[in-house]
């Protein structure tokens, strides 16, 4: 039997999970993660009514979500400390952005 190959580099192969797929974006949690910290990053999400998904990847908590979502997913400061947003970065002419 003959099979098709699609040699075309310009053409996007999504071999993700396709529950996953849908999603632009995601975090990865540290396995260190505290319940409390995910509860209230899973709440922060709803309350701002932000649609997201919620997967495992080995012994880490994955939630993916759309970009510009940014602000409302938990991110690692430059502290090295996990919290909920981004942090503040001050720019050259001393405003936070």
């Amino acid at each position: 039997m003959t099979q098709v190959e699609n040699n075309d580099p310009d053409e996007y192969i999504d071999d993700r999970d396709p529950k996953r797929a849908v999603w632009e974006t995601a975090v990865h949690l540290p396995k260190r993660a505290t319940p409390e910290f995910i509860s209230a990053a899973l709440l922060h999400l709803i309350e701002n009514k932000i649609e997201f998904g919620i997967f495992y990847e080995g012994d880490k908590v994955v939630i993916a979500y759309e970009f510009g979502d940014d602000p409302y997913v938990p991110s690692r400061w430059s502290d090295g400390s996990w919290r909920i947003g981004h942090e503040p970065f001050c720019g050259d002419d001393g405003d936070y952005f």
